[in-house]
């Protein structure tokens, strides 16, 4: 029933090891079910969503934990309407436009399948994405990985659907660009 907000890194060199680190910054409230990134471009975390209770408090907040000689949080307040909050929803950074996809969540009700852009070059702005073609059940708690010849997400599994089953489908979600 705890919910925490400690960070903490895995070396890989010269052996695995955990570290707990000590961010500076406001803190963001402890959570679970965030979905999140790495962006390599300014070498920090970005976490969108989660739940701030065991009771789904849910959230549609995104912070970045900075990851310098001093690692520290900011808030990040995206421009445009925001999706509604969420947990456990997938999120994947698109390395070649500069942006995280986030798929599905639940609401603490209902399982969601909308799509959405958080860009993050400039100033960070919401978008809702509209792909074609057939749409994959609503779902959460599924796994998502990022496909560059797509310009988006892969899916994999979770829970949602009719009678909110458990999944075991694939879909692959090709993200229409960015428009100009």
């Amino acid at each position: 029933d705890n919910l925490f907000r400690d960070v903490w890194e895995l070396t890989f060199s010269p052996s695995m090891a955990w570290q707990q680190l000590s961010p500076t910054g406001t803190l963001p409230a402890p959570r679970w079910g965030a979905s999140g990134a790495y962006d390599p471009v300014l070498d920090r975390v970005v976490m969108a969503f989660g739940s701030k209770s065991p009771t789904y408090a849910v959230t549609n907040e995104v912070w970045a934990l900075s990851l310098g000689t001093t690692p520290s949080w900011t808030p990040i307040v995206p421009q445009g309407a925001a999706p509604a909050a969420r947990f456990i929803a997938s999120g994947v950074y698109d390395a070649i436009r500069r942006r995280m996809l986030f798929f599905g969540g639940f609401t603490g009700t209902a399982a969601l399948g909308d799509l959405w852009e958080l860009t993050l070059e400039g100033t960070p702005a919401w978008r809702q994405m509209s792909p074609s073609g057939t749409a994959p059940f609503a779902r959460r708690a599924h796994a998502a990985i990022y496909r560059a010849s797509i310009a988006g997400m892969v899916v994999f599994a979770g829970r949602g659907g009719p009678g909110d089953a458990f999944l075991n489908d694939t879909w692959a979600l090709a993200a229409p660009a960015p428009q100009i």
